[in-house]
């Protein structure tokens, strides 16, 4: 009685895990082919986040972490007008 109980749930994930949404996908990114740079490069099939006009939702932006590798981002998003601080 419990094989027949743990074999329908197994078969029951199985069937319902189709319907669920890869994880990447619905964080808000797109997938790149792999391609050959001009002077001969190779560049891997990688994932990236959707183009938009926001600088804080990338992987690279610092308080972000790329879910592909681990990597914590350590770019600021925004420039810092360093001849602006001078002037006060």
């Amino acid at each position: 009685m419990k094989a027949v109980r743990i074999v329908a749930i197994l078969v029951a994930m199985s069937v319902f895990a189709g319907f669920a949404p890869p994880q990447a996908e619905a964080g808000g990114t797109s997938r790149v082919k792999g391609y050959v740079k001009k002077k001969g490069a190779m560049v891997k099939p990688h994932r990236r986040t959707k183009p938009n006009k926001k600088k804080t939702d990338n992987y690279g932006a610092k308080g972000n972490v790329n879910p592909g590798t681990g990597k914590a981002g350590a770019k600021a998003p925004f420039k810092i007008d360093k001849t602006a601080e001078a002037g006060k």
